[in-house]
């Protein structure tokens, strides 16, 4: 064999050890099957209170006569410790109450209706005290011309129809006169009645803004133990300063110290869970794994979007089923308000 011919034969031989080793070696994995690796690597899972009343962030809302607001996030400004114990009535948290600068806006209101008030009731006492003495001076005008018509045979015919005729003015003039005072009187018991409920309006508005600032301190419905809720738009634990939508979950007070995982079953899986199926429980980047029993599992499935409050996941629209299951004794690294993966 001539030399170029060695040297094909060399290239072709290469190339068929190369296309060898390219080879697949058995068969490519189903879709199903991948699914099934990724599933397998736990389901989504959060960690809550077993027993707890849920407390939610306040309406951002203030709305009076001149002075209104509103948003749709409010800021946690305070926040009792994660496992606190507290009493009822006791303040777990505090929110940023954004319309403080209305209180001055509304003293100013407050002092100029209470000096228009008082104005008010001067200018109309002084005018029914005027009305009243020119009704009096018309009625004594009118006694003093009904006496002149007394003079009949001391005056003349005519002298005593010009009496007359006074007599009747006057009492004409004293009828006005005293319809006018009582008019007055009317007209000022009206405008005052008007002028002090405004002043008895914005006098109470303090009380309506004290209403609205009292929202933001949330207090502790009965004792317990203060439990971090999940923040679905953060993906995190709670922590202030957190910013969060009115009548969001932010924190629980527990009964207890037990915990439960919640977790989302998807609709192909849900057959392999039934109440006293174990489970175990793991943190997304450790290797310990904890047991928990199945309690509960929801009657139908819900959006995944829905169940985790976020449109925005790639599986959003999938359905799952949201199961609960207990902790018997949680280890001191599982806490309220954690994700976890929940292994099968």
């Amino acid at each position: 064999m001539t030399e170029p011919a060695l040297q094909w034969f060399a290239v072709i031989v290469l190339a068929l050890v190369g296309c060898d080793r390219l080879a697949p070696t058995g068969p490519e994995p189903s879709a199903s099957a991948s699914a099934e690796v990724v599933v397998d690597r736990g389901f989504y899972g959060k960690i809550v209170p077993r027993k707890a009343t849920p407390l939610h962030a306040p309406p951002a809302i203030f709305k009076m006569k001149g002075w209104n607001s509103r948003s749709t996030w409010i800021k946690l400004e305070n926040l009792e410790p994660d496992g606190a114990k507290v009493e009822k009535g006791v303040e777990v948290a505090r929110f940023e109450f954004t319309s403080a600068d209305a209180l001055p806006f509304i003293k100013q209101r407050i002092a100029e209706t209470q000096a228009d008030l008082k104005n008010t009731r001067s200018r109309t006492a002084e005018d029914t005290r005027r009305l009243r003495g020119d009704a009096e001076k018309l009625r004594l005008a009118q006694v003093a011309a009904e006496l002149d018509t007394g003079k009949a045979g001391l005056v003349s015919e005519r002298d005593l129809s010009l009496l007359k005729l006074q007599n009747e003015r006057a009492t004409e003039e004293a009828r006005s006169g005293g319809a006018r005072a009582i008019a007055a009187n009317a007209q000022a018991a009206a405008e005052l009645s008007l002028v002090d409920a405004r002043a008895s309006e914005w006098s109470s508005a303090t009380d309506r803004y004290a209403m609205y600032e009292r929202r933001v301190h949330v207090v502790a419905p009965h004792a317990g133990w203060v439990r971090y809720a999940y923040l679905n738009h953060s993906r995190r634990k709670v922590q202030k300063p957190d910013n969060m939508p009115s009548g969001t979950p932010f924190v629980y007070i527990a009964e207890d110290q037990s915990l439960d995982v919640e977790m989302f079953v998807p609709e192909q899986r849900i057959a392999a869970m039934t109440p006293g199926t174990q489970v175990r429980i793991r943190l997304p980047d450790d290797e310990r794994r904890v047991l928990a029993t199945i309690v509960k599992i929801d009657a139908f499935p819900q959006e995944i979007g829905f169940l985790r409050g976020d449109d925005e996941l790639p599986d959003a629209r999938e359905k799952a089923y949201a199961v609960r299951a207990e902790i018997a004794d949680p280890p001191s690294f599982l806490s309220s308000g954690i994700e976890v993966r929940v292994e099968p």
